[in-house]
C-alpha cells in the first residue's frame, strides 16, 4: 500500500472512530434493574445515567416514580388514574435505593457523542420539570421502559425500531407477563390479573412491543449499531453489573402447579362424599362449599365488571372471563345456604345450576380450543368445570 493512500485512509478511520476515542465531556449509560422478589419490582425497572465530567455531576433520570404513600394507590392503578412521574436524582442515591429491591443492576455505556448527550439531557431535564413530570401510565405502551425506548430510537434515527418492528417476538403480551410473574409468590396475583385482561394481549407481539419489559430493551440495545457509519459499530460500548447479578430472559412458568391446583380444587369439592355416614353433615358441607366458592366467584365477577366499566384501558373491555366468573354466581351462595338448612328445593336448584355450569365450561373450553373465543380462557373454564362437576357429584349422593 502506498503512503499517499495509507495516510488518508488512517485519517478517515480516526474520524469514524472519534465517538469512541475522543475525550468526551459526557457519559451516557442505560441502567437496567433486573426483577426482584416483591410484586412492584417483578417486571424490572430502567433509568438513564448521565455523567457530566466538566460540571462534576452524576445524575439518574427515570420514568417509574409514583406516590407510594397514596392511600388510593391500588384503586387509581386499577382504574387508570395513577400518575407516574419522570424524576431526577443523584446516581449513587438511586443505586443505593434500588440495590436491595431488585435482583441486579446492569449498566450499559452508550457510544453517544456530546451532541447526542446534550440532546438527551435537555429532553430528560424538560420531562422532569414539575409541570411536565406527570404522565398517563400504560403498562404495555407508556411506562418506565417504553419512554426511554422511544427517546433512544429518536437519537438513533430510528435504528432501534427498524430492527425490531414487525419482527416476531415468538410470544404474546400475556406470555411475557406470565414469564415476568412466574415466581411462586406471584401465582395468585397472576391468576387475578390475567382474568382482568382481555383478548387484546393474546395476539403475537413483536420485538418492539416486548420492550415494555426493561430486560428486552437492554438486550436489543446490545444488538443495535450506530447509524450513518460506513460499517457496523455497536451503540453499547461496555456492560457492567453494579449490583446483584445478571439475569437471563424471563422463562415461562411450569404448568404442573396449575394442574395440581385444579386437582386439589376437584378433591375439595368432592370432600363431602367422605361424610357418607352422616347425610346431614354431608349436606351441610356441600352447601358450605357452594356458598364459599360462589362468594369468591361472585366477587371476582363483580371486579371484572367494575374494571370493565371504569378503567380507560382497552385491555379491560369486552372480557371473556365473565363466561366462567360472573356476578350471577351469587346464586351459588343462595342455594348453598338453603342446602345447609336442609331444603330439598335448594338442593334441586343448586344441582341444576351446577349442571349448567358444567355445560357452559365445557363449551367455553371447546370454543377456546378452536379459536372462536380468542382470549386465553381455558384456565378459568377448567376451574369452573372442576368446581361445578365436583359439587354436582357431591349433591348427587345426598338422600
Amino acid at each position: 500500500m502506498s503512503r499517499s493512500f495509507a495516510v488518508p485512509l488512517a485519517a478517515a478511520l480516526l474520524l469514524l472512530a472519534s465517538p469512541c476515542l475522543g475525550a468526551s465531556r459526557y457519559e451516557v449509560h442505560l441502567v437496567t434493574m433486573y426483577p426482584g422478589d416483591a410484586l412492584f419490582t417483578g417486571f424490572g425497572h430502567l433509568a438513564f445515567r448521565i455523567v457530566d465530567h466538566e460540571a462534576g455531576t452524576d445524575q439518574a433520570f427515570d420514568y417509574g416514580t409514583y406516590d407510594a404513600d397514596d392511600p388510593m394507590l391500588a384503586y387509581k392503578f386499577l382504574v387508570g388514574t395513577l400518575s407516574y412521574y419522570c424524576s431526577k436524582s443523584d446516581y449513587e442515591d438511586m443505586v443505593s435505593w434500588y440495590r436491595g429491591d431488585f435482583g441486579g443492576i446492569l449498566e450499559q455505556r452508550l457510544d453517544f457523542s456530546d451532541e447526542h448527550a446534550v440532546r438527551l439531557l435537555e429532553r430528560l431535564t424538560h420531562d422532569c420539570l414539575p409541570e411536565n413530570a406527570a404522565y398517563h401510565y400504560h403498562h404495555f405502551y407508556n411506562n418506565c421502559s417504553t419512554k426511554p425506548r422511544d427517546i433512544l430510537d429518536g437519537l438513533l434515527e430510528g435504528a432501534l425500531s427498524a430492527a425490531t418492528r414487525n419482527q416476531p417476538a415468538g410470544r404474546s403480551l400475556r406470555d411475557l407477563i406470565d414469564s415476568s410473574m412466574s415466581a411462586p409468590q406471584y401465582a395468585f396475583n397472576r391468576w387475578v390479573v390475567f382474568g382482568l385482561l382481555n383478548h387484546t394481549i393474546d395476539a403475537p407481539a413483536d420485538r418492539w412491543n416486548q420492550m415494555f419489559l426493561p430486560f428486552y430493551l437492554s438486550r436489543e440495545m446490545d444488538a443495535v449499531n450506530l447509524p450513518g457509519l460506513a460499517w457496523p459499530q455497536p451503540v453499547v460500548l461496555s456492560r457492567t453489573i453494579v449490583a446483584g447479578e445478571e439475569k437471563g430472559e424471563p422463562q415461562t412458568p411450569a404448568s404442573w402447579p396449575g394442574a395440581v391446583f385444579l386437582a386439589l380444587l376437584l378433591l375439595v369439592t368432592l370432600a363431602p362424599l367422605a361424610l357418607s355416614r352422616s347425610p346431614r353433615a354431608r349436606a351441610y358441607a356441600t352447601g358450605l362449599l357452594a356458598s364459599l366458592l360462589g362468594l369468591a366467584a361472585t366477587f371476582y365477577g363483580v371486579l371484572i365488571v367494575f374494571t370493565w366499566a371504569v378503567s380507560p384501558y382497552p385491555e379491560t373491555k369486552w372480557n371473556w372471563t365473565l363466561v366462567a366468573f360472573h356476578p350471577l354466581h351469587v346464586l351459588l351462595v343462595v342455594f348453598g345456604i338453603g342446602v345447609m338448612r336442609g331444603r330439598t328445593s335448594s338442593a334441586t336448584r343448586l344441582a341444576r345450576y351446577l349442571l349448567v355450569g358444567v355445560a357452559v365450561s365445557a363449551a367455553a373450553l371447546l370454543l377456546n380450543a378452536v379459536g372462536v373465543i380468542p382470549q386465553r380462557l381455558w384456565p378459568y373454564a377448567l376451574a369452573t368445570l372442576a368446581t361445578s362437576s365436583g359439587l354436582w357429584l357431591s349433591l348427587r349422593k345426598l338422600p
